[in-house]
């Protein structure tokens, strides 16, 4: 296991070699004796903890450490050892950072080393609270970017649910329209949930023999492997809300269940008999039509009618054809500010094949998108995105208004030029991506009987070809 670094900051040599003596066993150990080794020495995010005296050269110089620290690492954690304790200091090192104050000639060496790794255990957690944070503050924002009528309406819907903070919510959508940031927005919206827990659960994910288990927890022993009581995911988020998605995939019986959670606003854990209360608002979204699965005995009806009692349709992005601008925009405004792209501006040609396209993945398809055209700017350290950036997938509508040309042979029927058609195309589809294999080249252009595909190809190549050079790309892989 790797060992954290500890970085020592004391003049007295004495408690520097016996506390490098006693910390030496469990961590990696540096000396300062100086505020000038100090700043030779120390670097952002190199050491775990650093322990700190409050006296060097002069007086309350720690201090100043401290605070140099501070600026370069809010999260550093910083241990005060020293040996001339005042109440001024104590509380100036405490608000500008410092987890812990300690005096020398009160507490033993053995207890600093406890509590070293002590103010280690606390601090890696902290770190990793800050990180979920501000992952969620950057990657799920409460904005949901677009100015079309259907947004609009979605938004509009979303600040209902949430004002009301209490109402179950069916939100309907294809695969990527983004169903879970539209749960997210109504609880960090609502006056009542926002500062309690967002539990996001994908049932689809969850094994069909432990579903209720994880849903409503267990107690001690209640089968085979239950070694301890576990809470479910209903009871994590007491107060707060409860996004089960793809709620089409809820087996019979935890459907059962779940609807007398609704009714009664109680549960209780798998091999338990006491009612445990139940406060959450609940989220639900599906890609699947309920009532067809109702007709076919795989889904409640009872509970749709529970579910259902507020509903927000979101529409896919082909429906939203005002949207792809702004959240082409916004998605590569994102990459910019990580400093992953060299691109600042999509090129309006490129937004004509963004605007014609139908995305069948939807708003997650787009970021894709826009994620691997401007990665690929970056490599050409160009400051736009342009079309020889856009996946085969998009080229493909680029060239669907390509008429090639007839070079003077009035006499080409309509099949000859159909077929130099597809061959213009598959050739510009193999030189730009590198394609090296024709059941590659099919997949791309995802034809199913990638045979017959081969077929009409190698045909096509026999009979259109008007010189040697032509669809030199294509013929490498047939």
């Amino acid at each position: 296991m790797k060992k954290n670094n500890i970085l020592i900051v004391d003049d007295d040599s004495v408690f520097r070699d016996d506390l490098s003596e006693q910390l030496e066993k469990m961590y990696r150990v540096s000396n300062a004796d100086s505020t000038k080794t100090f700043q030779q020495i120390f670097e952002p995010y190199a050491f775990a903890l650093v322990v700190l005296d409050m006296r060097l050269e002069k007086e309350r110089d720690g201090l100043e450490i401290l605070s140099e620290i501070m600026e370069i690492d809010p999260f550093q954690l910083v241990i005060i050892v020293t040996k001339y304790v005042d109440t001024e200091t104590h509380i100036s090192a405490i608000e500008s950072g410092a987890q812990l104050y300690l005096n020398k000639d009160e507490f033993s060496l053995p207890f600093i080393a406890q509590m070293i790794d002590v103010i280690l255990h606390q601090g890696h957690l902290r770190r990793k609270v800050a990180t979920l944070e501000k992952r969620l503050d950057t990657v799920d924002s409460i904005n949901m970017v677009g100015q079309s009528p259907e947004l609009r309406m979605i938004q509009e819907k979303v600040r209902q649910a949430a004002t009301d903070g209490e109402v179950t919510v069916l939100i309907h959508g294809e695969s990527g329209t983004g169903k879970e940031l539209v749960a997210q927005n109504i609880h960090r919206l609502s006056p009542l949930r926002r500062e309690e827990p967002f539990v996001a659960v994908s049932v689809a994910g969850l094994h069909k023999e432990t579903m209720h288990s994880a849903l409503f927890g267990h107690e001690k022993g209640s089968f085979t492997g239950a070694t301890s009581r576990r809470k479910g995911y209903i009871e994590e988020a007491n107060g707060g809300t409860l996004f089960l998605d793809e709620i089409g995939d809820l087996n019979m019986e935890a459907q059962v269940k779940l609807l007398r959670v609704l009714e009664t606003r109680t549960f209780q854990r798998l091999g338990g008999n006491r009612e445990i209360s139940a406060d959450f608002q609940l989220v639900t979204a599906t890609n699947q039509n309920l009532k067809e699965l109702i007709e076919q005995k795989a889904f409640r009806q009872d509970l749709y009618y529970r579910l259902q009692a507020f509903e927000i349709k979101v529409s896919p992005l082909r429906e939203r054809k005002k949207d792809i601008v702004m959240l082409a925009e916004y998605f590569l405004k994102k990459m910019v500010e990580d400093g992953r792209t060299s691109a600042t501006v999509i090129h309006r040609k490129v937004f004509e094949i963004l605007s014609q396209y139908s995305w069948p993945g939807n708003i997650r398809e787009l970021k894709n998108v826009i994620e691997f055209s401007a990665i690929r700017a970056k490599t050409s350290n160009e400051n736009a995105i342009t079309l020889e950036h856009l996946p085969t997938t998009l080229m493909r509508v680029e060239n669907s208004n390509y008429i090639p040309a007839i070079n003077g042979d009035i006499d080409m029927d309509y099949k000859t030029w159909l077929a130099r058609s597809e061959l213009v195309l598959c050739d510009r589809i193999v030189k730009e991506s590198g394609l090296k294999q024709k059941t590659e080249l099919a997949r791309v252009l995802k034809y199913n009987d990638r045979y017959i595909f081969s077929r009409r190809i190698k045909r096509a190549l026999e009979d259109c070809k008007m010189n040697i050079s032509e669809f030199e790309h294509l013929e490498k892989i047939f």
